[in-house]
């Protein structure tokens, strides 16, 4: 399950004034002067005196003002950063009751940030945060029980404290609870409910849940299926710069999904996500420069571009890196290299390597010749239909280097001819004329020549006398 305590370390970048007010909710009228005159002064950023005022009421203990200090000295803002002071003056109104400082205090013990680490302490102070309603903090102890981080891991009791806070409508939270739902993790699967939260936390602008909002509506996934609406929610998580969200509205432009097919569109959007690292779209911005399509051709830039997202171990960038090699497009011919990126495809399952890998084998190209390790590869490629493996076999159990097998040669030229692979048919018709692995029969092996030959193959060409 994916969940964001590292997201909830940075809330410190909510606005001020947000913050201020989520804290004065909980204190007295007495500190509603203090929350006036310091909200004026922030909006019209004089910083520094937002600080010195906060300074002098919380020095005559106004805890909402104790608070404020706390949080210009964490952020640097109209005073000199200094987490030390930071902490001290979070403590200060801790003590006397702010949750939001208690929720500040819990996360500065909890990550070590400007103290020793005390996970303790961190977790005591985001259940007294927690108990007086401050969603932070109850989605915080939602993710602990979740991963089990300082408490024994309980999905039933991340489930409580994820919809405490997400009921108050902390994003985070109702991401997290969706996700619970979705996947029947600690509670019963509900993927109804799980879109709900979704789209609560999506309309919050919470990007997560907008790219889920996407995915759900692109596959029809307990929604009825909405391509424009799969668009909708893909852009708004992409204009965020989310690589998963910029990579799939690019494909739904490159595919007209849900919007007018435009390629030099997707590959905007493929570019954006690339450029973040995003493995799928470095791939896929190499097959568009591979063969043209929403930029000019360009095999260089391809071979760059399949580069990066092989090196990050994606099976099909490796395919493609090899084929260019394998080819000499985009980079000089090199079978050595076009054999390293197959090899490592293939050790993941990539079928569309195995062909080449028997090639390369047969071939004895960038590694010693290998009849054994070929055949071994073509099989491979024939279980997944692969007729260009089937012919090659062919020519294997022709050949005296290895196990010869006439029967077993004219058996796969058989079904290559069945397929109408053309480059068969001379010999299928040479194993009948030879009598090899079938009767001889020569008038069928006439037949097979002649459209051999039809067909321009040079040898059945010269047996029929063209």
């Amino acid at each position: 399950m994916v969940v964001h305590f590292d997201k909830l370390t940075t809330m410190k970048n909510i606005a001020f004034l947000l913050l201020l007010f989520s804290t004065l909710c909980t204190r007295a009228q007495q500190d509603s002067s203090f929350n006036d005159n310091i909200s004026i002064l922030y909006e019209n950023e004089k910083y520094e005196e937002a600080f010195k005022y906060a300074l002098q009421e919380a020095q005559k203990g106004n805890s909402t003002a104790q608070h404020s200090v706390g949080y210009l000295y964490y952020n640097g803002e109209g005073v000199t950063q200094d987490k030390n002071e930071a902490f001290k003056w979070y403590s200060k109104a801790a003590e006397q009751g702010i949750a939001a400082s208690q929720h500040e205090l819990g996360l500065m013990y909890f990550n070590g940030d400007g103290i020793a680490q005390d996970k303790e302490k961190g977790f005591y102070w985001f259940i007294k945060a927690a108990e007086q309603g401050n969603a932070e903090s109850q989605c915080c102890i939602g993710y602990l029980y979740d991963n089990g981080d300082y408490v024994a891991q309980d999905k039933t009791e991340a489930a409580k404290w994820y919809r405490k806070a997400a009921e108050q409508g902390d994003e985070i939270a109702q991401y997290n609870l969706g996700l619970m739902f979705y996947n029947g993790d600690g509670i019963s699967q509900d993927k109804a409910e799980a879109f709900e939260w979704f789209n609560k936390a999506a309309e919050q602008g919470y990007v997560d849940a907008q790219l889920k909002m996407g995915v759900m509506y692109d596959n029809g996934d307990h929604v009825t299926q909405n391509k424009a609406e799969a668009v909708k929610w893909y852009r708004k998580a992409a204009d965020q710069g989310d690589a998963d969200a910029q990579y799939n509205l690019g494909c739904m432009y490159y595919n007209g999904d849900g919007i007018s097919q435009d390629k030099a569109e997707a590959v905007k959007w493929f570019r954006k996500a690339a450029e973040q690292g995003y493995a799928n779209a470095q791939n896929k911005l190499g097959f568009v420069y591979d063969i043209g399509e929403g930029v000019i051709q360009d095999k260089t830039e391809a071979a760059k571009w399949y580069r990066k997202a092989a090196e990050q171990g994606y099976d099909v960038a490796q395919y493609n890196l090899g084929r260019m090699y394998y080819n000499g497009k985009g980079v000089k011919q090199d079978y050595a290299e076009a054999f390293k990126w197959f090899n490592k495809a293939a050790e993941q399952g990539y079928e569309n390597s195995y062909y080449f890998m028997g090639n390369l084998y047969y071939n004895g190209y960038g590694v010693s010749r290998d009849y054994y390790k070929a055949e071994m590869w073509y099989k491979k490629a024939i279980d997944i239909g692969d007729v260009d493996a089937m012919y090659m076999s062919g020519l294997i159990y022709l050949g005296k280097e290895f196990k010869q097998d006439y029967s077993k040669a004219f058996e796969l030229f058989s079904k290559c001819v069945e397929l109408n692979y053309i480059d068969a048919y001379y010999w299928l018709g040479w194993c009948y004329s030879k009598g090899y692995g079938v009767t001889m029969n020569t008038t069928k092996a006439a037949e097979l020549y002649k459209i051999a030959a039809d067909n321009n193959d040079a040898s059945a060409m010269s047996s029929v006398g063209y």
